[in-house]
């Protein structure tokens, strides 16, 4: 089965060939470009017969809340950069899920992750974030992202075992503490602002 990627209203994800045959453009909401420019797509919906994709790119929106994704069991990537999103919340039952890029958003807390153990790649950088946490599950996660943020002290990494880069540059980092368990980090990437 071919992958490959599909631009609906400007936004782009992966399809197979199976929706080639069987997507009817008509089911989703009808939207018109304005100004030559697709609008600005406010909420995760009407995308439910896309449940079978295994990406799904929906950057450079007006998205606040991450939701209903809770069908899209086989999604093994998920973009949500350049939106309006302050919380992560919604992703917990994308289990498959290996990459997530939330990148220039409003995220103050790194939260709701527990359940991706799958996760191969995590940005967050250009947030809010002041803390580390929450990431003791992530098992599997081998590139962190969490530059350009505002946290001081790099911590509680030490669960993170399979980390091979880390990038903390823009934050103002003060203090490093429980990186022996490093094992195979090969870079980590500290410039301050």
């Amino acid at each position: 089965m071919s992958k490959e990627f599909v631009e609906i209203f400007g936004k782009w994800f992966y399809h197979d060939d199976y929706y080639e045959d069987h997507f009817i453009i008509d089911d989703l909401p009808h939207k018109f470009l304005k100004n030559g420019k697709p609008p600005e797509i406010s909420d995760i919906k009407g995308l439910e017969r896309l449940k079978d994709i295994d990406g799904l790119t929906l950057a450079l929106g007006g998205i606040t809340k991450i939701q209903n994704l809770q069908d899209f069991v086989k999604l093994r990537a998920l973009d949500l950069k350049f939106n309006r999103i302050a919380k992560i919340e919604g992703v917990d039952t994308l289990k498959n899920l290996e990459v997530l890029s939330l990148e220039y958003n409003h995220i103050s807390k790194i939260e709701s992750l527990d359940n991706l153990e799958n996760l191969t790649y995590l940005s967050l950088s250009n947030n809010k974030i002041t803390k580390i946490e929450n990431l003791g599950n992530l098992k599997k996660l081998e590139i962190l992202d969490l530059s350009s943020n505002n946290i001081k002290k790099l911590e509680n990494m030490d669960e993170i075992t399979n980390l091979v880069e880390l990038n903390v540059n823009y934050n103002n980092i003060e203090e490093i503490e429980g990186l022996e368990n490093l094992k195979k980090i090969k870079k980590i990437k500290n410039r301050r602002k």
